[in-house]
């Protein structure tokens, strides 16, 4: 009889802690879900439920944070990074000294400077160099593209002697109307005019074919060369780890030469910037090199005052408008 009492017992007991457990879980995904449609009524639909289990296994509805969602905010334009001039830059893509030194004399406020890199050989020739002349138009249509720029750079000097100045002004100003267009040469040549340095001398890393058309070149611009001294590296990645001190001792031995007025350091892979207005004390000479030059000419033409603090001669120096030889 204790048996059969103590069975039933066990069994009402059973059914009666089940039915409660179901009551109290039904009573828990309503009363969550009673929670999440207030919650969302009042905060946007972009909360989500889930579902968990407890360890028990019992179901339970937790309903993450909503997402405040805002869209078309008004905003503002400003353009003060740019105020002064947005330049671009093509550089090689084997360069390792352009992008560096220039943004060592571009700390002036309101000017930006935008590049993108020109796929080139290492090994640096006629071929290879008039090789990049089919690559400048998509290089120039990757900077800023929709938005314009007041000058544009091409930064090879020996590219720019050979594919020529005009041809590469062509092909930028088709991808970019109306932009300025400079180049180390051209540069070159404007300053060294400006500071009527000719007779010059010529630093370069080219090997001797390129060291006569550049000296060709200068001469038909009425620069007259009366001396070069050479690295004769052919290989750019090389060109880029000469040393200043090795650049500078080139310069003070060839740029002694009573004939030369001035000094040349040609290729934007050569690093010499931060030294050229020392290199003129000691030699007395002007001096400049192609990406002193070339951003100081890309400065002139996008009309902004020039730094003259600690950068040499030209940078002491503002042509006047009528002395401009491009654009």
């Amino acid at each position: 009889m204790k048996n059969f009492t103590g069975q039933i017992f066990r069994l009402v007991h059973f059914v009666v802690k089940n039915f409660t457990n179901q009551i109290y879980n039904t009573f828990t995904i309503t009363f969550s879900w009673l929670t999440y449609f207030t919650s969302t009524f009042y905060n946007g639909f972009d909360s989500q439920p889930k579902l968990i289990l407890e360890k028990d296994n019992s179901p339970q509805i937790v309903v993450q944070s909503t997402m405040l969602s805002i869209e078309n905010y008004p905003y503002e334009f400003d353009e003060s990074p740019k105020s002064l001039g947005a330049i671009g830059l093509i550089v090689l893509a084997s360069d390792h000294v352009m992008e560096d030194e220039f943004r060592s004399i571009y700390k002036i406020p309101g000017i930006s400077l935008y590049h993108n890199r020109i796929k080139n050989d290492v090994k640096v020739t006629r071929e290879t160099l008039a090789a990049m002349e089919g690559k400048i138009a998509d290089t120039a249509g990757m900077i800023l593209p929709g938005m314009p720029l007041d000058v544009l750079a091409f930064g090879c000097t020996s590219a720019s002697m050979v594919i020529g100045p005009s041809r590469i002004k062509e092909i930028c100003q088709k991808v970019i109307p109306g932009v300025k267009v400079t180049n180390p040469f051209t540069a070159a040549i404007f300053a060294l005019k400006s500071l009527n340095a000719s007779p010059i001398a010529l630093v370069t890393p080219y090997r001797n074919d390129l060291n006569l058309q550049m000296k060709s070149y200068f001469e038909n611009e009425g620069i007259e060369v009366k001396a070069m001294i050479s690295f004769n590296e052919e290989d750019d990645n090389n060109v880029g780890r000469i040393s200043q001190d090795s650049i500078e001792k080139a310069a003070l031995e060839i740029g002694q030469n009573p004939e030369v007025n001035g000094i040349f350091i040609s290729c934007t892979n050569l690093r010499f910037v931060k030294r050229v207005e020392a290199l003129e004390k000691k030699l007395g000479k002007t001096v400049t090199s192609s990406n002193h030059a070339l951003a100081w000419h890309a400065l002139y033409l996008a009309g902004v005052g020039i730094p003259n603090a600690g950068w040499g001669r030209l940078y002491q120096n503002t042509p006047p408008e009528s002395n401009q030889t491009n654009n």
